[in-house]
Formats: structure tokens, sequence, C-alpha cells
């Protein structure tokens, strides 16, 4: 009987232990997907951004001649 209670307590700790595993990895997907997301933003926003300067720069510039 006691050796059967070690058995389900050994197995119980297992499949806890499984669940914690499959929660952390879940858990660090989405951090990467959302770090993944901002990145290419920041990517993405950037260049758009340097082009509005210049553009804006160059209406000035045409504004003034």
């Amino acid at each position: 009987m006691n050796s059967n209670r070690q058995t389900i307590s050994s197995k119980l700790l297992v499949f806890i232990v499984i669940i914690l595993i499959i929660l952390i990895y879940i858990k660090y997907e989405s951090n990467k997907e959302k770090v993944d997301q901002q990145l290419l933003k920041n990517v993405v926003e950037k260049p758009i951004n340097q082009i509005e300067k210049e553009l804006n720069q160059g209406l000035i510039e045409k504004i003034r001649e």
C-alpha cells in the first residue's frame, strides 16, 4: 500500500513538472513573439519616419526657393 502511494506521488510529481515546463515554454514563446513584433515595428517605422523627414525637408527647400 505504501509503495502504491509513492508511485502515485511520483507520477503526480512528474505530471506537475511536465505541466510547469509546458507553461514556461508557452510564456517564453509568447514573449519571443512580442519581441519579434516590436523589432519588426521599429525596423519598419524608423525608415518611414526618416523618409518623411527627408520629404518634408525637400518640400521646405522647394517652398523657400
